[in-house]
């Protein structure tokens, strides 16, 4: 089948963003007039964003309330998404060529919409795709919300639509509300849910490289 429309995923997918995870908390306890200890990402990792925003207050005994620390969270996340945030190996190619051919374009992130479209702008890539959306909004992705939403300013069935992500519950969820899913391998995880991905997907891929695009032409096709 000829697909007509992409969704991406950013995180892992398009940008290669998982290890700003492990040094944002130091660069916001900086930012904030404190000291990072060793190890403190490892050890907000298992709060929620509100949870961590509120040990970091205790620990360092700022005079903030947690929402006025996840906004600036948000200020440092916007700076370094739109800035220091490395593409993933064929994302730009990938997603130009997409672009030339007249298919459209979308993001779907767990991110924010101003983090997706800053790391996008920064290669110069934001005009190639058509709208972003945030789960911030439409709830996270073991649901189809966003997915359908995607489909919805499309104005296309999810069946002419792919999705192009890393995530093993997203695309389970996506292929359940009847996308065709890409899995792009993602090389921190185990082994086993690798394999698991591989079956789950209707196509697995190492990177956006290898990007299958007779999904798109109808016919072997490669660029």
């Amino acid at each position: 089948m000829v697909h007509r429309g992409v969704i991406f995923d950013l995180d892992g997918t398009l940008i290669d963003s998982m290890g700003i995870w492990q040094e944002v908390p130091d660069q916001l306890v900086r930012r904030l007039g404190g000291e990072p200890e060793p190890g403190l990402a490892d050890l907000l990792a298992t709060r929620d964003l509100r949870g961590g925003a509120e040990q970091l207050i205790e620990r360092y005994g700022w005079p903030l309330t947690p929402d006025q620390v996840l906004a600036e969270a948000d200020r440092l996340l916007d700076e370094v998404y739109g800035s220091q945030v490395a593409l993933k190996p064929g994302a730009a190619e990938l997603v130009r060529r997409l672009h030339e051919m007249g298919v459209r374009l979308c993001i779907a992130t767990a991110s924010t919409e101003t983090q997706a479209r800053g790391s996008m702008a920064h290669y110069g890539l934001e005009d190639c795709f058509d709208f972003m959306l945030s789960c911030t909004e439409y709830g996270g992705k073991n649901k189809p919300d966003i997915f359908l939403e995607a489909a919805r300013r499309f104005d296309l069935p999810p069946a002419e639509i792919l999705l192009v992500e890393d995530s093993l519950y997203s695309v389970r969820t996506a292929k359940k509300a009847g996308f065709t899913t890409v899995g792009v391998a993602d090389d921190s995880a185990p082994e086993a849910e690798r394999e698991e991905m591989a079956r789950s997907c209707d196509r697995f891929i190492g990177s956006l490289t290898a990007f299958d695009w007779s999904l798109i032409t109808g016919e072997p096709h490669t660029f």
